[in-house]
C-alpha cells in the first residue's frame, strides 16, 4: 500500500514539476515578448520623432533657400537696366511671350469693332477681348506642334478654359462642327496626329520663338492701331 502511495506521490510530483517548467517557460517567453514590444515601440517613436524633425528641417531649408534666391534676384535686378530686364531672354521666356502675343492676336482678330468676342464654348456668350481667354481646342501641353496653329485656337471664357485644362474639346465637337464646318475639324484631327510635326515641335530653336514673338507683336500693334489704341 505504501508502494502504491509512493508511486502516486512520485507521479504527482513529476506532473507538478512539468507544469512548473511549462509555466516558467511561458513567463519567460512573455517577458521576452514584452521586452520586444517595448523595444519596437521605442524605435517607432524615435523614427516618428526623427522624421518629424527631418520634415521641419527640410521645410526650414527650403524657406531659407527661397530667401537666398530672392535676395540674389534682387541684387542682380538692381544691376540690370529696366529696358533690358523686361526683354524676354532664352527659349522658355521667348516661348512664353510668343504664346501671350499669339493668344492676344486670336482675341483681337476674332473681336468685332467694339472689341467683343463670341465664345466658342457658348455662342450666346460674348466677352470683351481682355475678359476672355484664347483656348486651344487641342491643348498646347499635349500638342506642342499646335500651339501657334490659328485654327486650333478660339476665344473661350476663362472659366471653361480653366476647367478644360489638358483635355480635348470632344464634348463640343458637334457644336463646333455645326458652327464652323466639318472639314475644319477633320483637318484639325489630321494636324494633331502628324508625327513629323510633333517631332519638329520638340526641336524648335530660340530663333523660331523669336520670330513668332516679333510677328504676332507686330500684328497686334497693327490691329490695335486700326481701332485707335496704342499700347
Amino acid at each position: 500500500m505504501n508502494t502504491i502511495d509512493n508511486n502516486k506521490k512520485y507521479s504527482i510530483q513529476k506532473k507538478i514539476e512539468a507544469k512548473e517548467k511549462k509555466v516558467t517557460r511561458s513567463i519567460e517567453k512573455h517577458k521576452v515578448y514584452l521586452e520586444w514590444l517595448k523595444t519596437r515601440a521605442l524605435q517607432k517613436s524615435k523614427d516618428k520623432l526623427s522624421s518629424k524633425y527631418q520634415r521641419k528641417h527640410r521645410s526650414f531649408e527650403i524657406k531659407k533657400q527661397a530667401e537666398l534666391k530672392s535676395y540674389e534676384y534682387t541684387l542682380w535686378e538692381k544691376e540690370i537696366p529696366k529696358k533690358y530686364a523686361k526683354k524676354p531672354k532664352g527659349i522658355d521666356r521667348y516661348k512664353k511671350h510668343a504664346i501671350t502675343e499669339f493668344q492676344l492676336y486670336i482675341r483681337l482678330s476674332k473681336s468685332d469693332e467694339d472689341w467683343y468676342c463670341v465664345m466658342i464654348d457658348d455662342p450666346n456668350i460674348i466677352r470683351k477681348y481682355n475678359w476672355c481667354d484664347a483656348g486651344h481646342i487641342r491643348p498646347k501641353y499635349n500638342y506642342p506642334h499646335m500651339i501657334f496653329y490659328e485654327n486650333n485656337v478660339r476665344p473661350q471664357s476663362k472659366r471653361d478654359n480653366k476647367k478644360q485644362c489638358d483635355t480635348v474639346w470632344y464634348h463640343l465637337k458637334e457644336e463646333v462642327i455645326n458652327r464652323i464646318w466639318i472639314d475644319w475639324w477633320d483637318n484639325l484631327e489630321r494636324f494633331a496626329n502628324d508625327k513629323w510635326l510633333k517631332t519638329e515641335a520638340i526641336n524648335r530653336t530660340l530663333e523660331y520663338y523669336i520670330d513668332q514673338y516679333e510677328f504676332y507683336k507686330y500684328a497686334n500693334d497693327r490691329l490695335l492701331e486700326q481701332k485707335g489704341f496704342k499700347r
